[in-house]
């Protein structure tokens, strides 16, 4: 059944405790979007105000390497954000356990994040959850910042408000925000740019262990001023844009080399502009519900800063449900778009977590099994030939993947990650590849998108 006329869910992108983000082409244009699916229910209302303020801060948001936002539908059942597709994948998927990613990829990825970063405060926002699972690629490797579920506003008319609600996912939360005082937004969001899980090394002063000794001198040097305990001390944005690291002139058409991706001259699109704000004057507000881990809307996610009551000055939101389908103009969105005839093996979103393997379904399914149990994984049938995995991490959070054995020209075994930190998830997915390497068809390289099906 179509979603609306003409558009058609394809696959599934990506799911959370809210529900699910899929894929929605076009017909007759193959015209491409990202639908966030979140269920609504009837006795939350804090947690449906908690969605329209979502999706009001991300519409503020104007900026390339920020997911836009198309518009909204509703029915009795869900919401629908509808959203620029990046068919790059997550940030975590590029970066490899106990490895990393080349220093000029990392610099000039590093160098668009805080761009963004740069312009969600000039808008008065903060972001709240900047972690490698919330930030995108799009076809050229350009990041694209994602998931405002956490985000609040900040910041008003040059008045800045203190925070104290402790939310967003370990490892990527600033001290100041787990010790519950009140804080800063802007120097969390600062914090959470680093990416960084090794905390406890760092405060010791152990720079003589990994990963600190694949840093050089200069990256050793930002890092400390970022990682400052004091967000006082912290670096601002202005301070790490005038670090010798970040003002390193790299070669600008460096590509990640894993899946041969190339930041195109022709993507970079004219920046927006916007002045600087006023010195903030300091204003306390109570914030008292606590969220950790992964991010639940469940919860009430409200601030005292209800989406009802922000003024947006010199803009007009609309959050109403069209009275017609057609009167959603989807065929209008300047959306990721290619040939009418691409396959679903084209349409796959690029991701590393997947191989071709060889033999029969029932044999790949027992031996999936079976390699579960050896590392004291829980798995259990989910739907067909898709598994739920279940375990802890080395943090003793939960981490739950989910496993798909799809038929695309050979049996392909598909992983993504349903809930926890993404690295962790890669280096479960490495001990599962490696306890199924006989099955591996080491000939055929897991499907990507063809460099031939690229656009602008």
């Amino acid at each position: 059944m179509a979603f609306i006329e003409g558009w058609n869910f394809v696959s599934d992108l990506g799911e959370g405790a809210y529900g699910k983000v899929r894929l929605a082409v076009n017909e007759a244009t193959n015209t491409a979007v990202a639908v966030k699916v979140i269920k609504l229910k009837d006795d939350e209302k804090s947690r449906n105000d908690a969605i329209r303020k979502e999706l009001c801060l991300q519409k503020m948001c104007n900026h390339d390497n920020i997911i836009r936002v198309y518009g909204q539908r509703q029915d009795e059942v869900a919401i629908y954000l509808l959203l620029e597709y990046a068919p790059g994948g997550e940030l975590y998927d590029r970066i490899e356990p106990d490895v990393g990613m080349d220093i000029k990829s990392a610099h000039r990825l590093f160098r668009q994040l805080i761009e963004a970063v740069e312009y969600m405060f000039s808008r008065g926002i903060a972001h709240r959850d900047i972690k490698p699972e919330n930030i995108l690629l799009d076809e050229f490797d350009n990041i694209k910042v994602t998931d405002f579920g956490m985000a609040t506003m900040f910041k008003h008319r040059g008045k800045e408000r203190l925070l104290n609600r402790c939310c967003g996912t370990y490892p990527y939360i600033a001290p100041e925000v787990l010790s519950g005082q009140l804080h800063r937004a802007a120097p969390t969001d600062i914090w959470s740019c680093e990416e960084f899980a090794e905390y406890k090394n760092w405060v010791e002063n152990r720079t003589d262990l990994s990963p600190f000794t694949k840093l050089d001198v200069l990256s050793l040097s930002l890092l400390k001023r970022i990682l400052a305990a004091d967000p006082e001390s912290r670096f601002t944005i202005d301070n790490i844009k005038e670090h010798r690291w970040f003002k390193q002139d790299f070669d600008a058409s460096v590509h990640l080399p894993a899946l041969n991706g190339r930041c195109s001259p022709e993507s970079k699109r004219p920046r927006v502009s916007h002045e600087r704000t006023e010195e903030p004057v300091m204003s306390h507000s109570s914030e008292v519900l606590k969220s950790y881990s992964q991010p639940n809307p469940n919860r009430d996610r409200s601030d005292g800063d209800s989406v009802l009551n922000i003024p947006l000055e010199g803009q007009q939101y609309c959050f109403s449900q069209p009275i017609d389908i057609d009167n959603m103009l989807l065929s209008q969105i300047p959306c990721t778009q290619g040939s009418a005839s691409q396959t679903t093996m084209q349409r796959m979103v690029k991701r590393m977590t997947r191989y071709y393997v060889l033999g029969e379904r029932e044999q790949v399914v027992s031996d999936l099994h079976r390699a579960c149990m050896q590392l004291g994984y829980s798995h259990k049938k989910h739907d067909g030939f898709t598994f739920n995995i279940s375990t802890t991490d080395r943090r003793n959070m939960d981490l739950v993947f989910k496993v798909t054995l799809l038929d695309l020209d050979g049996l392909l075994l598909d992983f993504r990650l349903s809930k926890g930190d993404g690295i962790e998830f890669k280096k479960c997915f490495m001990k599962l590849k490696n306890q199924l390497d006989y099955l591996i068809c080491h000939s055929r390289e897991p499907p990507m998108f063809s460099q031939s099906h690229q656009h602008s």
